[in-house]
């Protein structure tokens, strides 16, 4: 096989290894196998994670509801007979079912936050899944808007503060700032969430060394191609009559 194609094909061989492992990005953050770590979702997130009858057979997640909110989870997995069950926030199931959705879509009762989890069940295999998670206001009043930030009461973490309004983790600490605000406009002294400008910084650090690495690649690969194709040698005799004497 020419030279080339070698190097072309293990150039891309290494390539989609790497953007491979960039897709572990958007797995499951273990541990979350118990209510106490489960992992926190959000209307309008899409969940990947893998589950293994020996080493990870559940997966939990949490989510902070309003009374009257309508919760939807749409569930695939790639080859496993499964349960999909979701919790109240006393942890007593109150939906459960092997399909792909809850059917029909729960609404809260209370306001609290709710448990879903993925289980499979002995002897099962090996299998990927998704979770989308939706949200609906089910019919609450949205127009109270106490701190004017433009996020109604129902969907802000943070009714009284301007400056904030997403919790996913519901621990308190805002994961952004809304958009124009800093934390010297906050009017309750609210700090950004430490774990999730880790993980911010963490996943832009991954991405940085994924895209060097790649270019790296790119470059020796080109290098190489071209070193390839060098100037040919002329194998031809030459056509000069031989010097007197010979």
């Amino acid at each position: 096989m020419d030279v080339r194609k070698i190097i072309v094909l293990c150039a891309m061989f290494c390539v989609i290894n790497v953007f491979a492992m960039s897709a572990t990005v958007l797995a499951d953050t273990e541990p979350n196998d118990s209510f106490a770590t489960a992992e926190p979702t959000y209307d309008g997130a899409v969940e990947y994670g893998t589950v293994d009858d020996e080493a990870d057979s559940t997966d939990y997640y949490s989510i902070y509801l309003n009374s009257g909110e309508i919760l939807n989870v749409e569930f695939s997995i790639n080859n496993a007979i499964n349960n999909l069950t979701l919790y109240n926030p006393e942890k007593g199931i109150i939906a459960m079912n092997e399909g792909i959705v809850f059917s029909p879509p729960h609404k809260a009762v209370t306001t609290g936050t709710y448990y879903i989890s993925i289980f499979l069940p002995e002897g099962g295999i090996r299998a990927q899944y998704s979770l989308v998670v939706t949200v609906s206001d089910g019919g609450v009043a949205t127009g109270t808007d106490t701190d004017g930030d433009g996020v109604p009461d129902n969907d802000d973490a943070f009714p009284n503060d301007p400056a904030a309004s997403l919790d996913a983790d519901d621990d308190g600490f805002p994961d952004a700032w809304n958009p124009g605000y800093t934390a010297e406009d906050s009017t309750t002294e609210l700090t950004l969430d430490p774990n999730v400008q880790d993980q911010s910084e963490s996943n832009m650090m991954q991405y940085l060394i994924i895209t060097i690495i790649v270019v790296v690649i790119v470059v020796v690969v080109a290098v190489l191609m071209l070193r390839s194709k060098g100037p040919k040698k002329s194998h031809k005799q030459s056509m000069q009559p031989p010097p007197p004497g010979t």
